[in-house]
């Protein structure tokens, strides 16, 4: 009798501590996890909503395939990079300019080219894009 008393205490205990570890450590973990998509979501939407403002009001990214801070530049867009107006400077050899970005006279990478006709070369924040354009960014 001792030893079904001792091992129903045992079985108790145990019980109680897997209860308490849910408790603790499985709530945080699914409480994280399902807060990750609502905290992203706008993020991208605002980028999303950026880019098609830049498009529209006529802004171009002037860059080449080789270019590090073109790519930066690129995936601060993330998958909204491609609602953008780039235009590829590179020869595929990566040896030379194409014609449509020396007729602009582009002379370093990456440069946006801005609907007045100036230019602003270098990486720039989405904010600075935002502020420059009159665009949103939420």
């Amino acid at each position: 009798m001792k030893d079904l008393l001792k091992n129903s205490s045992l079985a108790v205990v145990l019980v109680v501590l897997i209860v308490i570890w849910f408790v603790v450590y499985g709530t945080s973990k699914l409480s994280s996890t399902n807060n990750n998509p609502d905290t992203t979501a706008p993020a991208q939407a605002s980028i999303a909503a950026l880019a098609d403002c830049l498009t529209t009001k006529g802004y171009k990214l002037y860059g080449a395939f080789w270019c590090s801070h073109c790519k930066q530049q690129k995936d601060l867009f993330g998958i909204s990079v491609n609602k953008l107006n780039y235009i590829e400077c590179s020869t595929p050899d990566g040896k030379n300019q194409l014609e449509v970005c020396a007729r602009e006279n582009i002379e370093a990478y990456p440069t946006w080219g801005l609907p007045d006709g100036t230019k602003q070369t270098g990486l720039m924040t989405l904010q600075q894009l935002a502020n420059s354009s009159s665009c949103p960014l939420n």
